[in-house]
């Protein structure tokens, strides 16, 4: 299979599970308007994109003979919830996303406890269709899920922060919290929404277990190439449009990512004491944040990232080795592999590119 299957995919299941999400949201607009825009700020955008975690719900779900997707969405739908629930809060805490005054970062948050308890009333209307058993599991997996998120929440505000960076001289130590961090944030939503998936479908223990595995896995690679998303200048490709306020925030907001620590604890002298200059000046503008970027790249730190992904990407792919050869498990091996060429390394390479014709030590494989 191709990856333009998988993208097709995911088209399909996206366009199939956004009627229910809208019927969730809509009748907020008869309880009142201003709360309704509050929940639609950040849904209209899930609303206009193609939504993974659903995807990887009903992938495992087929995996393990189910039939039908479309009796389950309301489950694949309360996972999705969760998430948005996610982008809500997260709004709350940084200074991005079109979040800056003090009473949208409290709407946003107040939207956060909404969507989240959304999710949970999915969880107990399917009581009606698939029993109490399956409901009081799938309840407990996003209470695990929403547990997680924050977290990894904490860790980003008060552990992994470019102020703590004296207490990760060792760099295990670093990367031990870090990947703790980014199984929290988003290997764990991932890891329970397979499993659920392949439960509703009457999956064996063995198939669960490895399908949880394989979305922990995958999710955890996820968050750190997103992680490095953040360090791609606006301008580098056509396909990442934001905003210069949402561009480098996790760098603004002194969150000690991979590529950042990467940087400044095993760069050379010249290059922490600039990376520093920049840090302590704000980020002052576009171009100081570029200089950023050209560090990244030449220092090793992108690639750097990606090697740690990728072997998450290849754990994941082994968790799903005693599966049979049929189009979901096909499908679900693209989408852990395809993390590692997407849009952001697509365009930190062209950045490369620009940067000398020679292009930068390690990136033939980009």
């Amino acid at each position: 299979m191709k990856r333009e299957d998988y993208f097709s995919f995911l088209q399909e299941t996206s366009e199939s599970i956004k009627p229910t999400i809208k019927n969730y949201i809509e009748p907020f607009r008869d309880i009142n308007k201003e709360l309704y825009e509050i929940l639609m700020f950040f849904v209209r955008s899930r609303l206009n994109t193609r939504l993974q975690k659903p995807t990887l719900f009903r992938l495992a779900y087929e995996l393990c003979g189910g039939k039908d997707w479309e009796k389950v969405i309301p489950a694949a739908v309360a996972f999705e919830f969760i998430n948005i629930s996610s982008y809500q809060a997260n709004s709350a805490f940084d200074e991005k996303l079109g979040v800056l005054t003090k009473q949208q970062k409290d709407s946003q948050f107040l939207a956060s406890m909404i969507s989240r308890e959304l999710s949970f009333e999915i969880a107990s209307a399917i009581e009606k269709s698939f029993g109490e058993q399956l409901a009081t599991k799938l309840y407990s997996s996003l209470s695990i899920s929403n547990y997680n998120v924050y977290l990894a929440q904490h860790y980003d505000l008060n552990v992994l922060t470019v102020e703590n960076l004296e207490d990760y001289r060792n760099e295990d130590l670093f990367l031990k919290d870090y990947t703790q961090r980014c199984f929290c944030g988003s290997g764990v939503i991932n890891g329970q929404c397979a499993y659920i998936g392949g439960l509703l479908a009457g999956g064996e223990l063995r198939e669960l277990q490895a399908l949880q595995e394989f979305g922990e896995s995958f999710g955890t690679a996820l968050q750190i190439v997103n992680d490095v998303g953040d360090f791609v200048p606006n301008n580098a490709d056509p396909l990442i449009s934001r905003g210069f306020q949402d561009q480098y925030s996790d760098l603004k907001n002194g969150r000690l990512t991979l590529p950042l620590y990467h940087l400044l604890r095993l760069g050379s002298h010249k290059v922490k004491t600039r990376t520093r200059e920049i840090i302590e000046q704000g980020c002052p503008n576009e171009y100081s944040l570029f200089e950023i970027t050209k560090l990244l790249l030449e220092n090793g730190a992108i690639m750097y990232a990606k090697e740690k992904a990728k072997i998450l990407v290849k754990k994941a792919e082994r968790h799903l080795s005693s599966f049979e050869e049929i189009q979901s498990k096909n499908l679900l091996l693209i989408m852990a592999t395809i993390i590692l060429t997407n849009k952001y390394f697509v365009a930190l390479r062209r950045v490369t590119d620009e940067l000398t014709p020679l292009g930068v030590p390690g990136w033939d494989s980009i």
